[in-house]
């Protein structure tokens, strides 16, 4: 067993008062395909941590293989109840009422840190759209509407379009934000994207035919 407090600042806790949770701290293994048993044991305050396969973290929910299907599948249960009772709870059969309603209530929780964990697959696509599919056709006059028509009366877009526009948004974000930096943090920068690039370029190279060159720039 490995104890944890001797890697942490133990010193800063104490003059900030601010004691480690045994609660709040768990260990998870990347890629790991050994047992719980073969992995190593971190002791914090006495306390031996759990070994999880699923963490959360600022409200996003990461397993061991780093991907996000579990917390895909967490927000389209949890919305998908709130657009159920959205159309259950309210009296008013005004489409735009509800849709405000569900645009508050609702699309928050499928958007929140999208720019993190914004799938690529289809069928993770289609099971986060599916929410906003479900909850346009249940307006009124929207049931006999394909979905394209659906958004373009209710003036909005699809949820793959959003996360698309967060993306770009937050990709210029960082870009600013990295030409902001000194000189030599961005000449470091670029000589290690450089370095990482040319051995990925002469791995690629080996099961490359040798009439083919790979050339850069």
């Amino acid at each position: 067993m490995m104890p944890l407090t001797n890697c942490m600042n133990g010193a800063m806790c104490g003059s900030y008062i601010l004691p480690l949770t045994n609660v709040l701290f768990a260990i998870i293994h990347p890629d790991s395909k050994r047992s719980n048993t073969d992995l190593y044991k971190y002791i914090l305050n006495t306390h031996v941590l759990e070994n999880v396969d699923v963490v959360r973290d600022l409200g996003v929910h990461v397993d061991c293989l780093l991907k996000f299907d579990r917390h895909i599948s967490l927000i389209v249960h949890k919305a998908m109840t709130r657009a159920r009772l959205i159309l259950r709870c309210f009296l008013s059969c005004d489409r735009q009422l509800l849709f405000k309603a569900y645009c508050v209530y609702v699309r928050p929780l499928l958007e929140y840190c999208s720019a993190v964990w914004s799938p690529h697959f289809k069928f993770l696509m289609f099971k986060i759209e599916s929410v906003q599919r479900f909850f346009t056709k249940r307006l009124q006059g929207m049931w006999r509407q394909g979905y394209d028509d659906r958004l373009r009366l209710l003036n909005t877009h699809s949820l793959k379009y959003r996360r698309l526009y967060v993306f770009y948004v937050s990709s210029y974000s960082v870009i600013v934000s990295i030409h902001s930096l000194p000189m030599f943090l961005l000449n470091q920068l670029k000589t290690e994207l450089d370095d990482m690039i040319s051995n990925l370029l002469n791995k690629l190279a080996l099961w490359m035919p040798q009439n083919i060159t790979l050339q850069i720039g």
